[in-house]
């Protein structure tokens, strides 16, 4: 028997339906009915909790200890202690939240001294921004979207430049800005960006993630310059997982710009994307595909593989496989994830 949210999981793509949406829906509901969360503490030692904290940190207000937090994670990454990678992800973390988190980001940036409040501000508004604008082509985008998009934009481009000021060599800066040329059409530093991000810090690749997708045709690049970028990164970095962690976004920018006309085509697209370093939007568009024509066992095949690879906690991975699970007559497995997913949101709400 499919269980609850089953329609909201399945029949909505990755971008209604992924990890952070859901979790900021939660969060959202949670912080409305109950300003007053439980406090921090938690038998959890992972980089999960490393997330969740940080977002209970500020919607506490936390703020001294939100700097403090970052700081620790900035050192260690240079002591080679965290991967650049990691410390990415938990500012990535904090920029996906709902958009009633913006006035905790206005206040840390007026307490703080450092350059962590910018930054993260800026990943916030140019999540809000893409929000506002919507997926649609241009020509499907109103204007009331395009003016909230550029005024966002406009906003984060400022927690850009100024967090780039103050944090010493931020190659994370560096690729926040590419991400925010493209979105204001002021790419001709990008370039110069890039090679600064690869001279600070050549194993961050959102970098080389924002230039990639900067290429894209509907942004005034093509396919063929973005095949060129990654050759000329394999031969810059050497560094054969992020080289094919961009050859598979580069399936799946293919298959995503094809889909509402050709989903054949995007689904052949999406498969050839299925290398040793899959990206994550990509298994998640394939997987709802077999799913919708009942191919519940290729969804699995990919799910659970995803699961292995580091998705042990995304709540749209547990719930996507559990309803195949489920679809297959295999209850006690989808019991366990759905189980599980419960756990996630859970500990997303209590930032542990």
């Amino acid at each position: 028997m499919a269980q609850e949210g089953y329609e909201e999981i399945w029949h909505q793509s990755y971008r209604d339906a992924a990890n952070t949406e859901l979790h900021q829906a939660v969060w959202q509901k949670t912080s409305t009915a109950n300003p007053d969360m439980p406090k921090l503490g938690s038998n959890y030692a992972d980089e999960e909790h490393e997330q969740n904290i940080l977002v209970a940190m500020l919607w506490r207000g936390e703020f001294k200890k939100l700097d403090v937090t970052l700081g620790s994670g900035f050192a260690q990454n240079h002591a080679g202690r965290l991967k650049s990678n990691t410390l990415y992800a938990r500012f990535a973390t904090l920029s996906r939240l709902d958009k009633d988190f913006r006035k905790q980001f206005d206040s840390w940036v007026k307490s703080s001294q450092l350059g962590y409040a910018h930054l993260a501000r800026g990943m916030f508004l140019q999540e809000q921004a893409w929000e506002a604008r919507g997926d649609k082509f241009a020509a499907k985008t109103s204007k009331a979207q395009f003016a909230a998009f550029e005024k966002l934009s406009s906003l984060a481009r400022l927690d850009f430049n100024k967090a780039n000021e103050k944090i010493k060599s931020c190659a994370m800066c560096a690729g926040e800005l590419i991400g925010n040329n493209k979105a204001l059409s002021k790419q001709k530093d990008d370039v110069e960006l890039l090679n600064t991000a690869l001279r600070q810090d050549p194993s961050l690749y959102s970098p080389a993630y924002a230039y990639l997708s900067s290429l894209q045709p509907q942004w005034g690049g093509s396919y063929a310059q973005m095949q060129a970028f990654i050759e000329n990164i394999a031969k810059v970095t050497g560094d054969m997982v992020l080289v094919e962690q961009l050859k598979s976004r580069l399936c799946y920018y293919h298959g995503n710009n094809i889909y509402s006309e050709d989903p054949e085509g995007a689904r052949v697209w999406f498969e050839k994307g299925l290398n040793s370093q899959p990206y994550q939007l990509l298994v998640n568009e394939l997987a709802l595909m077999y799913a919708k024509k009942n191919n519940h066992q290729q969804a699995i095949n990919l799910l659970e593989k995803s699961l292995a690879n580091g998705n042990e906690w995304d709540v749209y991975t547990l719930e996507a496989l559990a309803q195949s699970y489920f679809a297959l007559g295999m209850q006690v497995k989808g019991d366990k994830l759905i189980a599980k997913r419960d756990e996630a949101v859970r500990r997303f709400k209590n930032g542990e």
